[in-house]
């Protein structure tokens, strides 16, 4: 498990932030900033709730590697669909949702096939 254990004190959430090192605009880094809003029952806050029906989703369908577009995947596992999950960026959550879909249309010999071979799924 990645998240911290409920109840928490914040959102999980991690946003990212660009920094910039002694002024220069050539030597830049990204960090992860949490979210500082208060948590709900489940530990995310308002702004990032849709975030538990996504890991609930993966719960659903045994967390498998999943493509979700050209240039991304959620590994597969619990550990990695949270790590996704703090980060997942709000312009993504259809896309994740999309392929949580197609994997559930998938017939379930393929499914399980795919879980075997640890393989990637694509559509």
């Amino acid at each position: 498990m990645t998240l911290p254990k409920l109840p928490r004190r914040k959102c999980a959430y991690l946003y990212p932030r660009t920094i910039q090192r002694y002024g220069s605009k050539m030597d830049m880094y990204v960090i992860s900033a949490p979210c500082t809003s208060k948590p709900l029952k489940n530990g995310w806050c308002a702004t990032h709730k849709y975030i538990q029906a996504f890991l609930e989703a993966g719960a659903e369908i045994g967390y498998p590697r999943l493509q979700v577009n050209e240039g991304l995947w959620i590994g597969r596992g619990v550990a990695q669909w949270e790590a996704y999950a703090q980060h997942h960026a709000e312009n993504r959550r259809q896309d994740v949702l999309q392929a949580i879909a197609r994997w559930q249309d998938k017939p379930e010999q393929e499914r399980e096939r795919c879980l075997d071979r640890d393989i990637l799924w694509r559509e």
